[in-house]
């Protein structure tokens, strides 16, 4: 863990060395649909390709009203093994942004890139195009803001596979930690199945935005909000 902290450091000196003037910056005025966001693409272009993918991206969120650096920080160690998504925010906040939008090349669809925003809020993840990019990412922010101030609602949340106290703990957190939650307590379990009861704003939409990414794995067609856990 050591080297990898040591490997993002470094990463981050060199971002603030070549961090470029024209990127676009946050607005005074706080907004939370519309945060500091530090946009990574893995692998990054090289040359003119570079030049055109900012170009793209930085008007896409001109666009859009999103305040956008597009800089070269690492998503993955030395090893290869993936940066944890809390390192990556806080890589973020040391730029003075508060999300990053992640794009990784698919390899089988040059031109596509796999999309994946990491915010406090959760982690939603789509594909498509440099400017899809953007677009999801403005839609997704505007969604977990909405959801922030929407009025408290009780939800019943039903989590299926919890087989352990960890899994139960491991759940716990998960839905304590919504941004949008009040509370959060268990309500009954039967077998696997865990019930809890999550005070929230923005009601259910709210609990499927917050989790969207996590080891919660949405069940559709169920009476009520239901989700599977994967360890």
């Amino acid at each position: 863990m050591n080297r990898l902290w040591m490997h993002c450091a470094a990463a981050l000196l060199l971002v603030l060395v070549l961090l470029p003037a024209a990127a676009v910056r946050a607005q005074d005025t706080h907004d939370p649909a519309h945060p500091m966001t530090i946009v990574v693409l893995s692998p990054p272009p090289a040359g003119s390709a570079a030049d055109a993918a900012r170009a793209t991206l930085e008007q896409a969120a001109k666009d859009r009203g999103l305040p956008v650096s597009v800089v070269p920080l690492e998503v993955t160690d030395t090893s290869g093994v993936a940066v944890p998504d809390d390192v990556l925010l806080q890589s973020a906040r040391q730029l003075g942004g508060e999300a990053v939008l992640v794009g990784r090349a698919d390899a089988a669809d040059p031109g596509n890139w796999q999309w994946r925003l990491l915010t406090d809020h959760g982690s939603p993840a789509w594909s498509g195009p440099l400017e899809a990019g953007i677009q999801g990412a403005v839609d997704a922010l505007g969604r977990a803001a909405e959801a922030q101030t929407g009025p408290v609602t009780d939800v019943i949340v039903m989590i299926k596979g919890v087989g352990s106290l960890e899994d139960y703990a491991a759940v716990s957190r998960l839905l304590t930690s919504l941004p949008a939650a009040q509370s959060s307590g268990l309500v009954s379990a039967d077998g696997t199945t865990a019930t809890f009861l999550v005070a929230v704003h923005g009601g259910a939409t709210a609990v499927n935005a917050g989790l969207a990414g996590s080891h919660l794995t949405p069940v559709a067609g169920a009476s009520v909000l239901t989700f599977q856990y994967q360890r």
